[in-house]
């Protein structure tokens, strides 16, 4: 049986998360935007920018979502308080 990629199994659960992707490492679920360099001196730099201001939405978003629904930890980088 082939074995797809993570990005095939996010996709599917997740439709609605272009531009931004989703990744696992050790044990944390991490949000990533990429973005080429000279694409922000492009036609495009204001997309660009209204995409990373809103990573940091999608992210609070996911992770509510993920301790939510499926008893997700919080990892200390999204937790409100310190």
């Amino acid at each position: 049986m082939p074995v797809k990629s993570n990005s095939v199994y996010w996709k599917q659960l997740f439709p609605n998360l272009e531009p931004y992707y989703l990744g696992i490492y050790e044990n944390q679920i991490y949000l990533s935007y990429r973005v080429h360099l000279s694409d922000i001196f492009t036609d495009h730099a204001e997309t660009i920018k209204n995409n990373i201001k809103n990573l940091a939405l999608k992210a609070d978003d996911l992770d509510n979502y993920f301790a939510d629904n499926f008893g997700c930890e919080m990892s200390i980088e999204s937790k409100e308080d310190f």
